[in-house]
């Protein structure tokens, strides 16, 4: 094998597991491609294989359970360079070498190496923070508590790092032969999934005990709806914070979910302030869609565990509930209002995003607490359109043509999305009716 095509295959595998251009780890948005390519392995990038299904481009505070960020590896690797140099010089050479000459082999065995090796550089950087900085590196980490909680969380993952890829390649690769994959995310989960999913996760809990965990939060990075693995979960006879249960230590796993509603529901909370609504509602749309798809999977599969308002680690929905009813007030809703009677106009791109929008809170909110204000904004939308669509419908009939054509497609649109009564049915037909008579 050349040196240009050891380049590709070992830069693409280590690619994953460094700081990225992208700033965001939603898998519902988009990433933009690097500009720059695969990157030149070095030994950082080989240590970070053993973490990457963890390493996120989010910094979250409080840390996720299960997501490192991307940031940490430059300052937590310039300290382990500050206290491990002379070993690191003797893999450098290695490394050097192997680029050279191709060596594929060799430097899949010096990645191995390597991240048996940073174990104990990992618990060295842990020892050193124990003690007065003396180096600027470690004083450096030792400034962030965020930081050092990051690195203790690698003291947890980096001695089971080669059995817990070893696992996740084998889970991947059943995952894709069910149809279950597309890329690296996972899908919907079908019942023989699950029963592989409670299979597997046993396997490596037999092997590791609690920390077991790790396999199933590597699994919700990857997971478009992350609830589903509370589906595993009940598989496993996991019951939420209950010490006597089998596998308790998913309740870390329940926390990590919990932890990304307060998280959504925080930005949600935000966007809904932005001044620039007409951009943001497809965004808001979409991101309420999620949290009602989170917090139903979550509900559905263990009922009122996830609801319990007295135990501080598990009243996310409560919490959460109340935020978004403070979001959606009044005047939020008279904006989105406001966007929804610009169908008819030619520049009116966010009006069916909000008309969805409007449909999903009036057809969930009633569950969870904040409805209220939309079902109410609703009702005002429909006298606006009913009366709006009068005039278009007279209009149309005064002087058919595109134009007319385009503004009653546009509020026949909305009218749909909103409007599933019979005054609504209603309403749509006669649109629909004045178009045809029109275009005939």
């Amino acid at each position: 094998m050349n040196a240009k095509s050891f380049h590709g295959r070992t830069a693409a595998r280590a690619e994953s597991a460094v700081p990225a251009d992208n700033t965001d780890s939603n898998p519902s948005r988009a990433t933009p491609p690097r500009p720059n390519g695969p990157r030149v392995p070095t030994l950082c990038r080989l240590v970070c294989q053993a973490f990457e299904a963890f390493l996120a481009d989010r910094a979250d505070d409080p840390r996720m359970p299960g997501a490192i960020p991307r940031a940490m590896i430059g300052p937590w690797w310039n300290a382990i360079t500050a206290l491990c140099a002379n070993e690191l010089a003797r893999f450098e050479v290695r490394l050097k070498t192997i680029i050279g000459t191709g060596d594929f082999e060799e430097a899949d065995q010096l990645a191995a190496e390597l991240q048996k090796a940073a174990v104990g550089w990992n618990l060295s950087v842990l020892a050193a923070l124990e003690q007065p900085p003396a180096n600027p590196a470690i004083a450096a980490v030792a400034a962030d508590p965020l930081l050092v909680a990051d690195i203790r969380e690698l003291a947890r993952i980096l001695p089971m790092a080669a059995l817990l890829r070893s696992q996740l390649a084998l889970t991947f690769s059943l995952l894709a032969e069910d149809g279950q994959m597309e890329g690296r995310r996972i899908y919907d989960f079908s019942n023989d999934t699950v029963t592989m999913l409670r299979q597997q996760y046993q396997t490596f809990a037999d092997a590791v005990g609690a920390d077991a965990a790790y396999f199933a939060l590597a699994l919700v990075n990857r997971m478009m709806r992350p609830w589903q693995i509370l589906l595993v979960a009940r598989a496993l006879a996991w019951r939420p914070h209950d010490p006597r249960s089998r596998y308790a230590e998913f309740d870390v796993v329940a926390q990590r979910l919990m932890l990304e509603l307060k998280r959504m529901a925080h930005e949600i909370a935000a966007l809904t302030r932005k001044d620039d609504l007409a951009g943001f509602v497809p965004v808001i749309k979409s991101m309420t869609a999620r949290y009602f798809d989170d917090v139903d999977g979550m509900v559905g599969s263990f009922g009122l565990a996830f609801t319990a308002r007295s135990d501080a680690p598990w009243n996310a929905l409560s919490e959460t509930h109340a935020m978004l009813a403070a979001a959606f007030d009044r005047t939020f809703m008279d904006r989105v209002a406001a966007l929804v009677t610009q169908a008819d106009e030619a520049a009116a791109e966010s009006a069916i995003p909000a008309a969805e929008f409007l449909a999903i809170i009036v057809e969930n909110g009633p569950r969870y607490g904040f409805a209220n204000e939309a079902r109410e904004c609703s009702g005002r939308l429909a006298r606006e359109i009913e009366a709006k669509a009068g005039e278009l419908i007279a209009g149309i009939q005064a002087a058919p043509g595109a134009g007319a054509q385009s503004r009653i497609h546009g509020m026949l649109r909305v009218t749909e999305i909103m409007f599933k009564d019979a005054r609504g049915a209603q309403l749509a037909r006669n649109l629909r009716m004045a178009r045809e008579v029109s275009a005939a």
